[in-house]
């Protein structure tokens, strides 16, 4: 068997074993660029969770009306307030 192997057969093996790997690395490139953006967003979900915790979840007091600026606070108008009454018998 081994005598009919000619080195044009070879070749023919050795390119397509060639296109196999540039093929494979390629992939292999997409899948860790991928893995880059991965990591890159749980940096990031990192990140906002410190900037939340150290904004929300501290443990200082919050601030009391006379400390804060009344002129940024949106205050709530009666009809804000009031909810509609369902109507009984009235469907």
């Amino acid at each position: 068997m081994w005598d009919e192997v000619t080195q044009a057969e070879i070749e023919l093996a050795k390119q397509k074993l060639a296109e196999l790997r540039g093929i494979l690395l390629r992939k292999h490139e997409e899948e860790l660029k991928q893995l880059d953006v991965d990591e890159a967003d749980i940096d990031r979900l990192a990140r906002l969770a410190g900037n939340f915790t150290a904004k929300y979840l501290n443990e200082q007091p919050v601030p009391s009306q006379a400390d804060t600026p009344t002129n940024n606070i949106i205050q709530p108008t009666p009809w804000r307030m009031r909810l509609p009454v369902p109507r009984r018998g009235k469907k």
